[in-house]
């Protein structure tokens, strides 16, 4: 009796456990160096902070100023090889506004790879903190 109670404890710690890494929420800062566009939302040169949550290679990003959330989009954590910097990348679209496509943290083997709702790309460029 008393194995079948530990067992079943241990069990359901095992599932809260993974549960709340399954949603669990990472940040970082961002800083922007130019007006760039998050589906739709157009944010200024200035300090931000990035919160992201998902599974696998799927994630929710939000942008926040403070407390204050300012956009959120969809995106993509993809394996590349580690940053010095943070930074992150961005597209022109057709319209001129800079669409901002991902982001990358110093010594990180990943990059957010951010989707907007609606991509009418014609260059690419990226920023890093350091520079």
């Amino acid at each position: 009796m008393n194995v079948s109670k530990l067992l079943a404890g241990l069990t359901l710690g095992a599932c809260l456990l993974f549960a709340s890494s399954a949603f669990a929420s990472e940040h970082g800062n961002l800083q922007l160096f130019e007006k760039v566009t998050v589906n739709g939302t157009q944010l200024g040169p200035g300090q931000y902070k990035v919160e992201w949550s998902g599974t696998n290679n799927k994630a929710e990003v939000k942008i926040l100023k403070g407390n204050d959330l300012l956009a959120s989009a969809p995106a993509k954590i993809v394996p590349t090889e580690a940053q010095d910097d943070d930074g992150y990348t961005m597209k022109k679209t057709r319209s001129g506004k800079e669409d901002l496509t991902g982001v990358f943290f110093g010594g990180k083997k990943w990059t957010l790879e951010i989707k907007q709702a609606s991509s009418l790309d014609t260059a690419h460029s990226t920023n890093q903190s350091g520079e």
